[in-house]
Parts: structure tokens; sequence; C-alpha cells
């Protein structure tokens, strides 16, 4: 069934972009209010009580004055202002803050979206103040730059126009008196009691975010080294599709000495929606396929111009039939391999997430994956990638072991009838022909 979402509005960064964002979905009527003088107020009115799903992207002021018009019980709505991030009937929108948020926003009719600092200090802070080992009361100074379409079409106008200030080229301060909405969001998300400082500032570029949380080790709750500290961080978010921990030991080198606030996707880089069939990306044949897990996640079957094919799967909890067609016929395999049994159920994760690990929603283990690679192998596929190895419950050793071993007890010879690598974690692994 396609869903009908509305975005009313045209503010900031996000409702700019979410058009074309959620464009190429099939399962999606996407309908744009970005300018309110081509609809009647009560051709605006029906389409918000319409709509399965309302995203208001306009100022907080505009927003409250907007949801008594929604007077249904059914439409879920999702605001991108400020207006009700502390609301006790609102979910705050940031699924990755624990399981139950998680819940909370799947359930709930009304989520807001959580501002740019926050949902970056707040991933920081809160697997620390969970853990114990940043007090609630800790004093906490934040620092972060953001582009200026963080401020909505005024800002973005200002900034853009040709005939703007000088002093727009520098990276201004901002929130000097320190009475900003966004202190009070932090410590309702991560449960701390003593408000943070913050240092924001405006630089002169569009879209991007930077935020930095310096802490003083010697005086935190346990006396922790710098890189115990980092792996709590990479245990809270193992897991997280949409986060991705820095390794600790890059080297300022390694970023060029610098830590930059819009460079994760070079402008130039084209993003492409898949959907349904495959579709032509350059001189490559790309099909995506849904993988079972407890957020959406999606799998590629790539096919290359001389004629070859390749599947990455990650986020498996089971492998359903789309996943086991998509890996059928291929030349060359990346499949999951994230735990070892014995060491999620002996190691330190809590019971809910070690058995949300070996759920049906979860991931694939070493057994689970050596079978399917002996399956494929049968078939006639060679080459082989495991990937997505957990750093807590696996090792590449253990995971190439398993599946020697399964291999081993049905006749098949590794490095002669087949070749299996085990990608490396932050960093390029070799590569493998095929």
């Amino acid at each position: 069934m396609v869903k009908k979402v509305l975005v009313d509005g045209h503010y900031g960064a996000v409702s700019l972009n979410i058009g074309s964002i959620l464009g190429g979905r099939k399962d999606l009527e996407v309908i744009c209010l970005e300018d309110k003088s081509t609809f009647t107020p009560e051709q605006r009115v029906n389409l918000l009580n319409t709509a399965d799903i309302v995203i208001l992207c306009q100022s907080a002021q505009t927003v409250t004055q907007t949801m008594p018009l929604i007077q249904n019980n059914t439409t879920k709505v999702l605001d991108t202002s400020n207006a009700y991030r502390l609301a006790p009937n609102w979910a705050y929108g940031l699924p990755e803050l624990s399981p139950e948020q998680r819940r909370r926003i799947a359930v709930s009719r009304y989520t807001a979206l959580p501002a740019t600092i926050s949902t970056g200090a707040s991933l920081i802070l809160n697997p620390l103040v969970k853990a114990k080992i940043v007090p609630p009361y800790h004093p906490i100074i934040i620092q972060s730059v953001v582009g200026y379409s963080s401020g909505g079409t005024n800002m973005i106008n200002m900034y853009e126009d040709p005939k703007r200030p000088q002093g727009l080229s520098s990276v201004r301060i901002y929130g000097l008196d320190q009475n900003m909405m966004v202190q009070k969001e932090i410590m309702h998300a991560c449960g701390i009691s003593y408000r943070p400082a913050i240092n924001p500032m405006i630089g002169d570029y569009g879209n991007g975010i930077a935020v930095c949380v310096p802490l003083h080790l010697r005086t935190l709750s346990k006396r922790l080294h710098s890189r115990q500290v980092w792996e709590y961080i990479v245990r809270a978010y193992e897991n997280e599709p949409f986060i991705d921990v820095m390794c600790f030991d890059s080297s300022p080198a390694d970023l060029n000495g610098f830590l930059d606030a819009n460079g994760i996707v070079p402008v130039s880089c084209e993003l492409r929606s898949l959907s349904g069939g495959e579709e032509d990306i350059g001189d490559f044949g790309v099909t995506a396929f849904p993988t079972s897990h407890d957020v959406p996640c999606v799998g590629y079957r790539i096919h290359t111009p001389d004629d070859k094919t390749m599947t990455i799967a990650t986020d498996l909890g089971v492998l359903t039939p789309p996943v086991h067609e998509a890996l059928s016929g291929c030349d060359l395999v990346a499949l999951e391999s994230n735990y070892d049994l014995h060491m999620l159920r002996s190691g330190p994760y809590p019971y809910y997430l070690r058995s949300r690990i070996e759920s049906q929603r979860g991931h694939l283990s070493n057994d689970e994956c050596s079978a399917k690679l002996l399956e494929l192998i049968q078939e006639g596929c060679e080459k082989f990638a495991l990937c997505h190895l957990s750093q807590e419950n696996n090792t590449p050793q253990l995971a190439l072991q398993t599946v020697f071993s399964t291999l081993g007890a049905a006749g098949v010879v590794p490095d002669k009838d087949c070749v299996v690598q085990t990608q490396r974690r932050n960093e390029i692994s070799p590569a493998l022909a095929f």
C-alpha cells in the first residue's frame, strides 16, 4: 500500500532536500507544500488530515498553529522545529539513544526531530552517561560548527546574497548568552542534570556539522584511558547502521590535520535512490534487496561491465528468500559473519542486546554464514568476503576457522576450491579479483 507523505513548509537544509530524498520511493506518494499560495487554506487542511505522515518543516511558531488543524487520530507527525522536542507526549526522534527510544518512536503518533548540535553531542555523551563514566552533574563544554542552512531560509538567503556583508566570510559565534533550547534538549536526551556550556559557530558553507565534546579524563567517574572511553562508544553503536565510529588510531595525517564539518559526502558525489529492479549506475547494473534487520536495511547485487556479478549483504537476522535469490549465481559474495555464538553469550553485552543480535532481525552468526558459503560453493561460487565482524563478539581468525571447519567437513579445500577473506575494519582490505 502506497503511503501519502505531506511535507508542509520549506525551512532549513532538511526540508530543502526532503522531497528529493523521498521522491524515488515507489511506496510513497510525496506532496510538498513549499509555497502555500498555490493551495487554499481548505485544501491545506484537507491534505493535513488525509496524509498518512505529515512532516512539518516550519518555524516553531507556525508549527504550533498548524497542529490544531490535524483533527484525526491516525496521521503521524514529524516536526523539524524545536516546538515539541521537550513535550512529554512527543517522542524524541533519536532512536540510537536506546532500544526503548526506538520502540517509542515506532509507536508514537508524534515525533520531534532533534537539533543538529543535540544529535552530535547526545550521541557522544549518552553512552558515557549510561555507563556512569560521565556523571549527570559533570560540567560539560560542547563545541560545534555548522553550515548556514541550519538557520533556515532567511539565513540561507543572507549568506547566498552576492551583496552580503563581509563579516559573513568568517566563522561567527552565536548563543553567547548561553540560553539555548538545545542545552535543555541535550539534558533531556542524555539524562544529565547540569546545563552544558555550548560554543556554537556558523561557518560560511551550506550543509554539514562537526560537534566536539572535550573531556578531562582525570575528572571522570572511572579512571580510564582514552581508548577505553572510545571502546564504550564503539559498543554502543556497533549495530547501528547509520553511525560509523572512527578508528581510534586515526592519525592527524589521516584527516589531513583537520576534521571537516562538511566533508563526509563530497559535493561532487551523485546520490541515487534505488527501488525495484536493476538500475544502471555508470557502467554497472545495481539491484537493491531488503534484508531482515530491526531497522530498514538493504543489500546490493552488482552486475559489472564484463558480465560478472557480486552481492554484498550485511545486517541480516536471517537469510530470507530475497537474500537467497540475490546471493545465487554470483562470482563474488560479501556476506555478514557478525558474531561467534559462544563469545556473544559469554561477553559483556546485556541480555536484551544479545537477544536482539541473535534474533531474526539481528545479525548473522559465523555458523550461519559458513553454512551459506558451503551452499554457494556447491552452486559454483568461488570467492567470498566475510563482512561486518563484531569487534566484541568475533575475531577474523575465529570467523575464518568456523568457515574452514564447515568447508573441510564437506571436503572443500580453502585456497584451492575457493578463496575466503575477512574484511578489515576501518581500513581498505586487499582486493578480490573476480
